[in-house]
């Protein structure tokens, strides 16, 4: 789907590196109706309300690991992905902006190894972190996640993350992002909840198809497209297979 906002076309990383979606015009028009944020890097992608809540913080999901990194992301620059992948170790910490919204942030002086952190995020312009998680109008289950590489320093960014701009901002170039990439950045996809086999038989289970039929047209063992449906319902918490097709339904993963 395309509204003019990015074209959405995805260029695939290699081995566990963040993807770039063609949504790099809108975010840096972003970075320049915000001058006040001192923006040098940003990255959007989407998460489950529900993963925040059960979890107790972002980056968690029922009865799973913690996630570090979303599969794919829109990014306004091929440098974030570079930025990125070398400030993976940093420990983020949880906090409020004075707009309300959820930030988590991470300065570079917070760091376990803090001086090799600074002297990177200098090269690059960067005196702070912060993770703003919006919410979607369009779809309220779901938040919006920005990541927010700024030169100032975290007291400063955090104090400007209040201003009433900042938000208004933020939250249109959330609601035109979702519109244009919501399919690309599914976070069940993105996070590596569901794989293509489990969507592919949660699909033919949608279409009415028993168990027996479903095993011969992907030429598996009744036990496991079981095993897969099973698998799903313990991740998903669906109460039986009805809730899981709607749940999944709900979610953008079938039509």
């Amino acid at each position: 789907m395309n509204t003019g906002i990015g074209i959405g076309r995805v260029s695939m990383a290699l081995s566990g590196e963040v993807a770039v979606l063609e949504g790099k015009e809108r975010l840096e028009r972003l970075a320049k109706a915000l001058p006040q944020l001192g923006l040098r890097f940003i990255d959007y992608y989407l998460y489950d309300k529900e993963w925040l809540e059960v979890g107790g913080e972002l980056g968690r999901r029922p009865k799973e690991s913690c996630i570090r990194q979303p599969a794919r992301s829109i990014c306004n620059s091929d440098y974030t992905l570079r930025f990125r992948k070398r400030c993976q170790h940093l420990l983020p910490f949880t906090s409020r902006s004075e707009a309300g919204d959820r930030v988590v942030g991470c300065s570079a002086f917070q760091c376990v190894k803090r001086q090799s952190c600074t002297n990177y995020w200098g090269q690059f312009g960067v005196g702070a972190k912060v993770l703003v998680v919006m919410e979607l109008d369009v779809m309220p289950h779901w938040v919006a996640v920005f990541t927010l590489y700024s030169s100032y320093q975290q007291s400063e960014l955090q104090r400007r993350l209040g201003l009433p701009e900042v938000s208004h901002q933020l939250k249109a170039c959330s609601e035109d992002l979702f519109r244009c990439h919501a399919d690309e950045i599914n976070p069940y996809i993105n996070f590596s909840v569901i794989g293509a086999k489990s969507l592919k038989i949660i699909e033919l289970l949608s279409k009415g198809e028993t168990t027996k039929s479903i095993s011969d047209s992907l030429f598996m063992t009744e036990r496991g497209v079981m095993y897969h449906i099973d698998t799903l319902k313990d991740k998903i918490g669906a109460k039986n297979r009805v809730h899981l097709v709607s749940h999944l339904y709900r979610n953008r993963l079938i039509f």
